[in-house]
């Protein structure tokens, strides 16, 4: 903190004779106030480093396992050129079958306007979410997407 000037003392006026001080600054010079202490931190002592002892760490062994080549991936068979997919799977026509019945299931979902697609005999997202989509409508809980028995009969009822 700065060192202020000392505020003014009051001090008898010798001109006023009834001994009360005067609320106008004396002339007189006041007395320089002593400087403040400052603060100066502990010096730090150092002392003699602390002797070092030298260790001796062994590597670690080097022996070699006896590693073996990674195994090889899976070789699978070439593709082939057909085009061969299920008619049907067990439990009925499915994403992926093709054939006459799905082209069945295609026309009678279309024509209950749940299906837009093309009428191509190939099972494909959108057969299966209008399959879905019919499956929830009348309450037929077999598996969804999937055309079992139950789903084709209320599609034929539901399109004659």
């Amino acid at each position: 903190m700065p060192d202020l000037p000392p505020p003014p003392t009051l001090v008898p006026d010798p001109v006023d004779t009834t001994g009360v001080p005067s609320r106008t600054p004396s002339t007189r010079p006041t007395p320089p106030r002593p400087p403040a202490p400052t603060r100066t931190a502990p010096k730090a002592t150092r002392s003699a480093p602390a002797p070092v002892t030298a260790t001796t760490v062994a590597p670690p062994p080097t022996t070699r396992a006896a590693t073996s080549p990674p195994p090889a991936p899976p070789v699978s068979p070439p593709p082939t050129h057909e085009h061969h997919r299920p008619s049907s799977g067990p439990d009925g026509p499915r994403v992926g079958s093709s054939g006459p019945e799905v082209l069945e299931v295609q026309v009678m979902l279309q024509r209950l306007g749940l299906y837009e697609g093309p009428l191509d005999g190939e099972f494909g997202e959108s057969t299966e979410l209008a399959v879905i989509q019919f499956q929830w409508s009348v309450r037929v809980f077999e598996r969804p997407g999937v055309c079992g028995p139950l789903t084709l009969a209320a599609l034929r009822e539901a399109s004659a």
